[in-house]
């Protein structure tokens, strides 16, 4: 007796599936930060929460980082280069 084909949908306990199962198949955000619990919190000012973040996700304006983006040098003596 032979078995019909069917499709299984290997993510899911069920194997069927469904939108949610596929949202979260594509849009798969990984482990979440350890970091992030301690600097958003209460006791932080959110200005230094978003200098942090910023911080940690290499956004600051830096000079290497701004010559990446064609500025030359730093703007105060244009002499000396910063970098993080």
């Amino acid at each position: 007796m032979d078995i019909p084909d069917s499709l299984k949908w290997m993510h899911s306990a069920d194997g069927i599936l469904t939108m949610k199962d596929a949202y979260k198949f594509v849009y798969h955000t990984g482990p979440s930060c350890s970091w992030e619990k301690h600097i958003l919190n209460a006791i932080i000012p959110p200005s230094m929460s978003a200098i942090l973040w910023t911080l940690t996700h290499g956004k600051i304006p830096t000079d290497d980082a701004l010559r990446k983006r064609g500025f030359p040098m730093c703007f105060h003596c244009s002499q000396h280069e910063e970098t993080c």
